[in-house]
């Protein structure tokens, strides 16, 4: 099963996360099948290094993908910050393939 979370920075709000529940289960998500992908602005990333459910993610180590985002936002996910980079661009974070760079598919706006 794949929960697919978009702008995880609305989700996540001062009033509350409806994925908190969730949080004390993370680590057996690979067990019982659950993948998450959660994507979200890099605008305010830093932040959600103080919530509990990404703070429970980012200690699992996590892999993902980093696009282009502002550098002052600090670790968004293990040791990597943002950074500019051309559209489709991204840093690939993963504990066993270290932080290689990736090319996503991207298509210009027509």
């Amino acid at each position: 099963m794949f929960v697919l979370i978009d702008d995880y920075e609305l989700v996540s709000t001062s009033s509350g996360n409806p994925l908190a529940v969730l949080t004390e289960n993370l680590p057996f998500a690979r067990d019982v099948g659950i993948r998450f992908i959660i994507a979200r602005n890099s605008a305010g990333a830093s932040r959600s290094s103080f919530e509990p459910f990404m703070q429970r993610v980012k200690e699992l180590g996590a892999q993902g993908v980093v696009l282009s985002g502002d550098r002052g936002e600090g670790e968004v996910l293990g040791n990597v910050r943002p950074r500019a980079l051309p559209p489709g661009r991204g840093v690939f974070v993963s504990r066993r393939r270290g932080t290689p760079l990736v090319q996503l598919g991207w298509l210009p706006e027509s």
